[in-house]
């Protein structure tokens, strides 16, 4: 493996500013941000004007200000929202809201395209409208071909552009609006911005892989020898130790992390119903190292405890752990390190 080109690799990959980690949202978290019926549930939540989010129309507001549309309170009074409504066909329409004055057809699409359904959902809106005053939107991630929309009737409300008026009228239901709700609703918001967005990959980074790929490949592939390796010395240290007769003893091995290179040798030993202290002998590329720790970490006596074993513990490289002082360069002799390890876990069980 050429190191230079390594060197080359990673003295690039310093120099790209990598965007951060984002939090996923509950959405997120359930899987469903990609179902429109997850969607178009959530939505009519927020367009039935006397639920109990308390943002009474702001909703609806905002997607006829979304649709070009001016409103007034009469324009919008007595509200019911229908999910689903069958047309003469059998065919659904996502969200069908009436009021006293108009009716509103919304036809919900996140990627899928529009299919050949615009003509029946139109003549069920017109229908059912007796006379009032009817919209029909489509309201879709991306921008759709309005042409062939007005065919039938519709406009096209982008989500982007709903969020838009979302944040514009949102500060006049702030005061009286659920703070669970809107919560709820902001996450909604972020979850579909992110979709809209996709998940493409810092370009300048793709550039690096893609100019690399090969040399990465290698490095990678020494990379997953590293950490075998790693784990087989945790082991080799692991069958220097005695703990036989000690059930108050356990130890194993953490898997090795997936996002940082080095591994862990564990052991915890119960002290008292009030204290078990925890010992993670971990092994890097840079050598050894011993942190000691209470379970639980707010134990009031493990400091007590530790100086009365006149055990010296220092700052450890993980932000409010502690570690032994004596430290090990990765090749140093096993067996030192084990009595090391061996010596502490003895004092402390002693």
């Amino acid at each position: 493996m050429n190191i230079s080109a390594l060197q080359n690799i990673i003295d690039s990959f310093k120099k790209i500013h990598l965007t951060k980690s984002f939090l996923p949202s509950f959405m997120e978290i359930s899987g469903y941000p990609h179902y429109e019926n997850v969607c178009s549930n959530i939505l009519s939540f927020y367009f039935q004007t006397d639920e109990v989010h308390n943002l009474k129309d702001m909703l609806l507001i905002a997607m006829l200000k979304a649709g070009g549309f001016q409103s007034d309170n009469a324009f919008i009074s007595e509200v019911s929202v229908e999910r689903e409504s069958s047309t003469d066909s059998n065919k659904r329409i996502d969200i069908f809201i009436k009021t006293d004055q108009v009716n509103i057809g919304i036809e919900n699409k996140i990627f899928q395209n529009l299919y050949n359904d615009l003509p029946d959902y139109s003549r069920f809106i017109d229908k059912e409208s007796k006379g009032k005053r009817n919209i029909k939107i489509v309201l879709s991630m991306y921008k759709a071909d309005e042409v062939e929309l007005q065919k039938y009737g519709f406009i096209n409300v982008t989500y982007a552009k709903l969020f838009s008026e979302i944040e514009g009228v949102l500060g006049n239901y702030l005061l009286e609006g659920d703070p669970r709700y809107l919560s709820y609703l902001i996450d909604f918001i972020k979850t579909i911005r992110r979709l809209e967005r996709g998940t493409s990959m810092n370009s300048d980074f793709l550039e690096l892989l893609s100019d690399n790929e090969d040399d990465i490949n290698r490095f990678l592939l020494e990379i997953a020898k590293a950490r075998k390796e790693f784990r087989l010395k945790l082991h080799e240290l692991a069958k220097l130790l005695i703990l036989t007769r000690q059930n108050n003893i356990t130890q194993g091995f953490y898997r090795e992390p997936s996002r940082e290179l080095y591994d862990t040798l564990y052991h915890e030993i119960i002290i008292n119903n009030e204290l078990i202290i925890a010992i993670d002998s971990i092994l890097s590329a840079s050598g050894w190292y011993f942190d000691v720790f209470p379970r639980p970490k707010a134990s009031y006596n493990f400091k007590e405890f530790i100086e009365a074993k006149n055990i010296k513990l220092v700052p450890s490289y993980d932000y409010g752990r502690r570690r032994l002082e004596i430290t090990y360069g990765y090749d140093d002799n096993l067996k030192e390190i084990a009595e090391t390890l061996q010596s502490l876990i003895n004092n402390l069980n002693s």
